[in-house]
């Protein structure tokens, strides 16, 4: 009979449910929850994320004023207005970088031929210089001169019927106490990068000359070039000496000899 009225009970839902207490309630309904350290560890990893962020943060604003300082410093005005002596310094550079450009450009030499077909003689000079030729029993004297009055520059080639070259000897000569024919001379400058065309100064009656002279075959120095004797005629005192010499130096080296001595 109680059975029937159990289960009459249960179909009707008024059977009484049993008495439960409360850690019987917790065992049957759990409910999620989280541990006093989970929240200490959430906690410090989001403070260390935003501790990153604003780290970040400073870079960018360090790296931003330095590179506006360095845009500042090395423009024409400091931050307070005072001139920048870096930027003065490099627009002075250039300056005279364009000055330099300038004077070369103006200095360029405009060059000329001359031609002797007779004595197969060739050189090149600047077209603002005067030629005076003098042919003499067979023998051909030539001057190149800066200007027809009184130059102060004179290229001067001679080509005689006879010659006799002399030997150069230069401060750089092996032994040369024994020297027994020929002249020492104390000074040279090397015209060419093999020094093979020395020029020497000396002073002769009163005039400043450079005597040429060229390394043979045998490795001696003579003033025959090739074919004939080069000097230089010079006022040292001018102040334009060294370019008005390169110009000769270049006359020099321009020279041919297609003659049959």
């Amino acid at each position: 009979m109680d059975r029937f009225e159990e289960l009459r009970k249960a179909q009707e839902g008024t059977l009484e449910q049993p008495n439960t207490t409360p850690e019987q309630e917790a065992v049957v309904s759990p409910q999620p929850s989280v541990s006093m350290e989970e929240s200490v560890i959430s906690t410090m990893s989001n403070e260390e994320k935003r501790a990153k962020t604003l780290n970040m943060i400073l870079l960018v604003m360090v790296f931003a004023m330095i590179g506006l300082f360095a845009y500042l410093f090395f423009t024409d005005r400091l931050l307070l207005g005072v001139e920048n002596p870096f930027s003065k310094q490099v627009v002075e550079e250039e300056e005279d970088i364009e000055e330099e450009k300038d004077e070369e450009e103006g200095s360029a030499v405009q060059m000329k031929e001359y031609v002797n077909t007779e004595f197969g003689v060739k050189f090149e000079y600047p077209e603002s210089w005067v030629v005076q030729e003098d042919v003499v029993e067979g023998s051909l004297g030539l001057e190149i001169k800066e200007r027809s009055a009184n130059p102060d520059f004179v290229f001067v080639y001679s080509l005689p019927t006879a010659s006799g070259p002399e030997i150069c000897y230069f401060s750089d000569t092996e032994n040369p106490e024994e020297i027994v024919i020929g002249t020492l001379y104390d000074n040279f400058f090397s015209i060419n990068t093999d020094s093979s065309l020395r020029r020497t100064l000396w002073v002769s009656q009163g005039v400043s000359e450079y005597k040429v002279c060229k390394k043979d075959t045998n490795g001696n120095y003579t003033d025959w070039i090739q074919a004939g004797y080069v000097s230089y005629k010079v006022n040292m005192n001018r102040p334009d000496a060294q370019s008005m010499l390169k110009i000769m130096d270049d006359i020099l080296l321009s020279f041919e000899y297609t003659g049959n001595i």
